[in-house]
Parts: structure tokens; sequence; C-alpha cells
């Protein structure tokens, strides 16, 4: 599997999925569409372009596309999203239509909350306690710097 294709930030390409279907519910998505878009994703990256062009030569577009595949189909499989199964001339599947349940929704939200809990500092008990003590011996230094 294609796991370090994803953008920062998401731990899995489910995740950037249900994240981007949340954020454009009026988009005419499809298997090709979000592979597309997860690809202009990475390039914009500036600190993951170096990596996305390494990667590129690693893994090829079929093993990419055979990935967000996976990840649509694990969505529609665990009741996130919905969309019309289709296949081209040689029976190769994909979907269109693509669109998040309700259940996609809750959990797109939560996935978004989690998120953004992991970029806030830790505000917890030893967090404060460490803040108090660098802000005195800041306080300390200053005093004592002005001798």
């Amino acid at each position: 599997m294609v796991r370090e294709t994803l953008p920062s930030g998401f731990s899995s390409i489910e995740d950037w999925l249900l994240s981007y279907f949340y954020r454009h519910p009026k988009g005419d998505h499809s298997t090709l569409s979000l592979l597309r878009e997860l690809d202009g994703v990475l390039k914009a990256e500036p600190s993951g372009l170096e990596d996305y062009n390494k990667r590129q030569r690693v893994f090829g577009a079929e093993e990419v596309a055979a990935e967000v595949q996976r990840a649509v189909e694990t969505l529609i499989e665990a009741g996130f999203a919905k969309g019309k199964r289709e296949a081209d001339t040689q029976g190769v599947v994909f979907f269109t239509a693509l669109v998040l349940t309700s259940s996609g929704e809750k959990q797109a939200i939560r996935k978004d909350k989690e998120r953004e809990k992991q970029k806030q500092p830790p505000n917890d008990f030893e967090s404060r306690v460490r803040a108090a003590r660098g802000k005195a011996e800041q306080s300390k230094e200053g005093t004592n710097g002005g001798d």
C-alpha cells in the first residue's frame, strides 16, 4: 500500500477523503477527480514537494489510483460515503457521484475535531507548571540581568 502518499496532518487517505468531501459538499466527486485533487494537494505542499517527487518515481500512478480506490471502498463499506459504481471497458471498477452519508458527516466532524485538538498545545497540569516555571525563570533572569 502507498500509505506515504498523504497530505500533512492526515493519518490516512480515508481521513483526507472525509475532510475533502465535508468541505466540498456540492462537488462532483469520483475516484478520478479525487485522485487528481490528491495529486494537486501533495504537489502544493511546500515541505512535501521533494518527497512528492520521490514518491512519484517510486510509486506509479496505478498504485496511487488503487490506493485511492481502496480508500473510497473503505468509506463506502463503513457507511460513511455512497456513490455510483461503474466500470471501464477493461472491467476496472471506479465510483462517481460520491457523497458523504449522515454517518460520514459525523465522522468527518469527529476527525476534524481530533486534528484540531492535536494541533493545540496540551493544557494539562504538567504543561501549566512547566509554563509557570519558564515565566518565573524569565522574570528571574530579567531581574538579575539588570545588576
